[in-house]
């Protein structure tokens, strides 16, 4: 049986249809010249009805349309087929909800004709009272990240605000339980950096800024108490509770932003870049190198690494597949060079110790995302050792090497002390932290902010005095004494815990390649063990019952 939010859903986006009905198709559709969108690419969006329009066949159009395929009049064809996909499934292929509700504001629908806003207003308040009130314990409600959704309606409206007090005034358990799980995820990032930490969040920063004032009200420790009060499952009373610790240190009504450690914000052509040109659906890519390190001068590359998924006829036909993938472009924003490994091969190398995929993995700086990459940030968390010291320290010692073939560069000392804090921080906390800047808050090493002026300031080859290099290479000597100690010292483990997770994840991103795949259901839930339980228990008991009356029986026949 539908209930009223999820008819009220359906009755959205049904104005939508009738609201957007006035735009047809028209060929031909305009695209960019670099040959980014094929002509396959468009006969996939024109040759069905727009409601037999798969997520597959839009998912490409949804990421480039106004930017480099089509005009306004094309978007408003397919956006009630585009929004309906997202409510279904979560997002559109495998681009992201942020990316196409974004795509809103870029177009901007605020000054679209009335009916048209108001539909698109209808929409966005049915799909977030729809969500908030899904179990985040169900099937669908995993797939309604709040998150997520709240972020790309940061991309698409200027004022959260009445969806904010949709979330305050709501006293469903699911809607208090995914504000419990929402202040735990950014509480690292709120009190750390004084930001959100969906990297969507950097173009919207009012936006954001909202929302976290938001978190940070009395209301919110309110509605948390109110909601622990009530609560039946042990998982929710766990989950509150959690959250109500992290809310009270947080300071009331006020949370710090720190702009000078702020992240880049990425320009279009780098997303399109590797979305363009890459051939294989992505579990995730994300910027790393001198971007993500805090010190990119205005020429640096943007390196930009991550996993893709080969479908499972590639990894079980005869010819060995190509597993990695690399690409360099230029862009008016500067050269783009793409690395990208099959999740099977990235897998492998997270269980060698390698630093730099978890570098990866947690990189603020987010290029494409996926509910499967959420789930291996949780998985890689268990394979973070004492032995990623041994990976920091090789590292350190090639680039002083380096250094000392190359003469005392500044880059390469950046590089050298970056490897090193990063490895003294993650021996110490068991926290990936890549940005020097972010590092040298806690360090507070005065040497290293100025190297990062003269690397930003592009001097970086000019020659050190010799007393300065001496000075470094004993700092150098120190801090990898100190990283070593770290290690010896560490809580972490000596092995990976998260090795059966990984090969779980690898198997089922590969059947979900293949014809006809269906997701298993989820197993495990607690509910529904103690359900089994109970069943199982008076199944039990009326066997025993049964067979007492039967023994009764057969007694009264023989002494009959």
């Amino acid at each position: 049986m539908k209930g009223p939010k999820i008819l009220q859903l359906r009755a959205a986006i049904e104005e939508l249809y009738e609201a957007f009905a006035q735009y047809p198709l028209v060929l031909p559709m305009s695209v960019c010249d670099c040959g980014c969108v094929t002509p396959h690419d468009i006969k996939d969006i024109t040759g069905k009805s727009l409601r037999d329009l798969s997520a597959r066949d839009l998912e490409k159009y949804a990421f480039k349309a106004l930017t480099t395929w089509g005009e306004a009049h094309d978007f408003k064809h397919f956006l009630p087929r585009l929004l309906e996909l997202t409510a279904e499934s979560g997002e559109v292929g495998h681009t992201p909800p942020e990316t196409l509700f974004g795509k809103l504001h870029y177009g901007e629908w605020r000054a679209w004709p009335v009916t048209e806003q108001h539909a698109i207003e209808t929409y966005f308040a049915a799909f977030w009272r729809h969500g908030l009130r899904m179990s985040p314990d169900s099937a669908r409600g995993r797939a309604f990240d709040v998150d997520t959704y709240l972020t790309a309606l940061g991309r698409a409206l200027d004022d959260l605000g009445p969806f904010l007090d949709e979330w305050r005034n709501s006293q469903s358990p699911p809607a208090i339980e995914r504000l419990a799980d929402f202040v735990s995820s950014e509480y690292n990032e709120l009190t750390l950096y004084g930001a959100l930490r969906n990297a969507h969040w950097e173009e919207r920063k009012e936006q954001m800024r909202q929302v976290m004032m938001w978190l940070a009200a009395p209301e919110t420790k309110q509605q948390l108490q109110t909601g622990l009060a009530r609560a039946r499952s042990r998982r929710a009373r766990e989950a509150l509770q959690q959250a109500l610790d992290r809310l009270s240190r947080l300071p009331a009504g006020e949370l710090p932003v720190r702009p000078e450690v702020r992240d880049p914000e990425l320009p279009h052509d780098v997303s399109d870049v590797v979305h363009g040109r890459q051939p294989y659906p992505l579990l995730f890519a994300a910027v790393s190198g001198a971007h993500l390190y805090g010190f990119p001068s205005r020429d640096s590359d943007y390196d930009v690494r991550g996993a893709h998924i080969l479908p499972a006829d590639a990894v079980l036909g005869l010819v060995p597949p190509r597993e990695t993938i690399e690409d360099a472009v230029e862009t008016r924003r500067g050269r783009v060079e793409l690395v990208t490994h099959d999740v099977r091969k990235y897998f492998a190398m997270i269980l060698k110790r390698n630093g730099y995929v978890l570098e990866q993995i947690y990189s603020p700086l987010g290029i494409s995302s996926s509910r499967e990459h959420a789930e291996l940030e949780e998985i890689a968390r268990r394979c973070v050792t004492r032995g990623h010291a041994g990976h920091y320290l090789g590292f350190a010692e090639s680039q002083w090497r380096m250094l000392e073939k190359k003469g005392p560069r500044v880059k390469l000392l950046l590089y050298v002390f970056r490897v090193l804090l990063t490895g003294i921080n993650l021996m110490r906390t068991g926290e990936i932290e890549a940005n020097l800047l972010r590092l040298n808050e806690e360090f507070k090493l005065t040497y290293l902010d100025d190297l990062v002026a003269r690397k930003i300031a592009e001097d970086e080859n000019v020659a050190l005095p010799p007393a300065r290099l001496e000075f470094l290479e004993a700092e150098y000597l120190r801090l990898r004494e100190v990283l070593a100690a770290s290690a010896v010292a560490s809580a972490l483990p000596e092995v990976p815990t998260g090795a059966d997770d990984l090969n779980d994840l690898l198997l089922r991103l590969r059947h979900q390649s293949l014809p006809g795949y269906r997701p298993p259901r989820r197993r495990g839930s607690k509910r529904i063990d103690r359900e089994i339980a109970e069943i199982e228990g008076n199944v039990e008991f009326l066997t025993d019952i049964t067979k007492d009356i039967l023994g009764e029986l057969r007694r009264e026949d023989s002494d009959s």
